[in-house]
C-alpha cells in the first residue's frame, strides 16, 4: 500500500495535468439544444456530461485517496460552493434542470479532484510533483505551439479541432488547447512558479524555464494575460532588488526605452491595437451590462447553474437593452457566455453562490494576510501572484470554467490549503512579504 502511496503521489498531478490538455472526450448525455437558427450556442460548463480521460483519472485518484488516512475537517469553501450548487437545484425558478445537472456534475468532478489531491498530497510533495508537472506541460505546449504556429504542423489526438487565430497577419500560439487564451492561461500558472522558484529560492534552471513561457506568452497574442504576467515578473524583480534601487532604476529605464520604440512600430500597432481590439472591449462592455441586468433580477438564487445564455434567449430585451456599443452581431450574445466568470457565477447562482465562488481565488490571499499564519516567503509570493493571474483571467472571459480553468484553480485552492495546514502557528504573511 505504501509503495502505491508512493507511486500515485510521483504521477497523479502530471497525468491530471496531461489529460486535461486532451480535449477530445466520449459524450454519456447530451442535452438536446433549441434550436436558434443554424448557430451552436457555447456553455461554460458545456450541453453535455463528458466521460473523457480527465474524468476517468480523477475518479481513480478518489478511489485511492478514499482508502488513505483522514485528514483534520477544517472550513472549506470549495465544500460551501458544492453544497449550495446542489442544493439550487431544487429551487426551479423557471430554470432548465438537465442543463443545471450538466453543470454541478462538473462541480462534483473538480471537487472530486480536490478531495483527492488533498488525500494524496502534502505541501512537500504538492510542490515537488507539481514542478515536474509543469515542466513536462510547458514542453508540450512549447513543442506543439511551434510546431503548429510556425511549422503548419498539427500534433494528431492532442486537439479536438484545428482552431486558427491571428493578430494581424501572424498566427497565434494555442500549444495543445483549442483556444489561444486558454493556451496563454496555462502558460502563465507555469510562470508564475518559476517566477517564484528563481526569484525566492534563486534556482537559476528556472530561468530557462521562464524565458521559454515568455516566448510562448507572446506569440499567444493574448494581451491581457501578456500584460498581467509581465507585470508580475517586474514586480518580482524589483521586490528581489528592494535594497538595490540602482538595479531598479535600470530595468524602469530599459523597460522605458523598450516600450517607447515598441508602442512607436507598426508590429505593435498590427498585434495589439489594430486587430479586433474595439471588438473585445464592445463585446465585454455588451455582457457585463447583460451580466448585471440578469443579477438584478434574481439577486438571491439566480437563473440557474449553466443557465444564463439560455436566460438571455428567454429575454431577448435585456440583450438588445444592453446592446448599444457593440461590434459583434446581436445573435454573438444569444449564443455565448458572458465574457466574465465571475459575473456568470453571480447570475447563476445568485449573490451567495457568486461570492462563494470568488473567494476560491480572493479567499487565500486575505486569509494569508489577515490571519498571519503563513510561512515560507515562496508559498507567500505564490498564492498572491497566482491568486492575481487568475482573478485577470476571469475577469476577461468565461474560460476560468472551462476544464483547463477549473483545473488549474483546484491545484492553487489545493496549494493553499495545505499551506494553511502546514504554516498555521508559522511567521505572518506580513513578516515574510513586507
Amino acid at each position: 500500500m505504501r509503495m502505491t502511496n508512493k507511486t500515485l503521489s510521483k504521477y497523479y498531478l502530471l497525468i491530471v495535468l496531461l489529460t486535461t490538455v486532451v480535449t477530445a472526450g466520449m459524450d454519456l448525455y447530451s442535452y438536446k439544444e433549441v434550436d436558434y437558427g443554424t448557430l451552436y450556442i457555447q456553455r461554460q460548463f458545456g450541453n453535455e456530461i463528458k466521460f473523457n480521460m480527465l474524468f476517468i483519472v480523477i475518479l481513480l485518484g478518489t478511489i485511492f485517496a478514499l482508502c488513505m488516512k483522514k485528514r483534520k475537517k477544517e472550513k472549506d469553501i470549495f465544500k460551501w460552493l458544492l453544497l449550495f450548487c446542489a442544493a439550487s437545484l431544487l429551487f426551479q425558478n423557471g430554470k432548465d434542470l438537465h442543463l443545471a445537472i450538466i453543470g454541478i456534475v462538473s462541480i462534483i468532478k473538480y471537487y472530486l479532484l480536490y478531495y483527492s489531491l488533498l488525500k494524496i498530497y502534502d505541501l512537500d510533495k504538492l510542490k515537488k510533483y507539481l514542478k515536474k508537472a509543469l515542466i513536462v506541460i510547458l514542453i508540450i505546449e512549447s513543442i506543439g505551439g511551434f510546431l503548429q504556429t510556425f511549422l503548419r504542423i498539427t500534433i494528431p489526438f492532442l486537439t479536438s479541432r484545428n482552431v486558427k487565430s491571428y493578430r494581424g497577419s501572424m498566427m497565434r500560439m494555442t500549444g495543445t488547447m483549442n483556444f489561444s487564451a486558454d493556451f496563454a492561461l496555462v502558460i502563465s500558472f507555469i510562470t508564475i512558479f518559476f517566477l517564484c522558484d528563481y526569484f525566492i529560492k534563486k534556482n537559476k534552471k528556472s530561468l530557462i524555464y521562464i524565458l521559454l513561457c515568455m516566448f510562448d506568452l507572446w506569440f499567444s497574442g493574448s494581451r491581457t494575460m501578456i500584460i498581467a504576467t509581465y507585470g508580475i515578473f517586474i514586480f518580482h524583480y524589483m521586490k528581489k532588488n528592494k535594497h538595490k534601487p540602482i538595479n531598479n532604476v535600470f530595468i524602469i529605464a530599459v523597460i522605458s526605452v523598450f516600450l517607447v520604440i515598441f508602442i512607436n512600430s507598426n508590429k505593435f500597432i498590427e498585434y495589439f491595437v489594430s486587430d479586433n481590439i474595439l471588438s473585445m472591449f464592445s463585446t465585454r462592455f455588451v455582457h457585463w451590462r447583460m451580466g448585471f441586468e440578469m443579477i438584478f433580477q434574481h439577486p438571491l438564487l439566480g437563473v440557474g447553474l449553466n443557465n444564463s445564455v439560455l436566460y438571455a434567449n428567454k429575454n431577448p430585451d435585456i440583450v438588445r437593452n444592453a446592446y448599444t456599443f457593440a461590434v459583434e452581431p446581436i445573435s454573438f450574445y444569444f449564443t455565448n457566455p458572458i465574457h466574465n466568470s465571475i459575473i456568470i457565477m453571480f447570475v447563476e447562482l445568485g449573490i451567495i453562490g457568486g461570492a462563494l465562488y470568488l473567494l476560491l481565488f480572493i479567499g487565500p490571499v486575505f486569509k494569508c494576510i489577515k490571519r498571519n499564519k503563513v510561512g515560507e516567503k515562496f508559498d507567500v509570493f505564490f498564492i498572491i501572484s497566482e491568486s492575481a493571474v487568475l482573478i485577470i483571467y476571469a475577469l476577461q472571459g468565461w474560460g476560468s470554467l472551462r476544464e483547463h480553468g477549473m483545473v488549474l484553480m483546484v491545484i492553487f485552492y489545493t496549494y493553499f490549503k495545505l499551506v494553511q495546514e502546514n504554516y498555521k502557528n508559522k511567521a505572518s504573511v506580513r513578516e515574510v512579504y513586507v
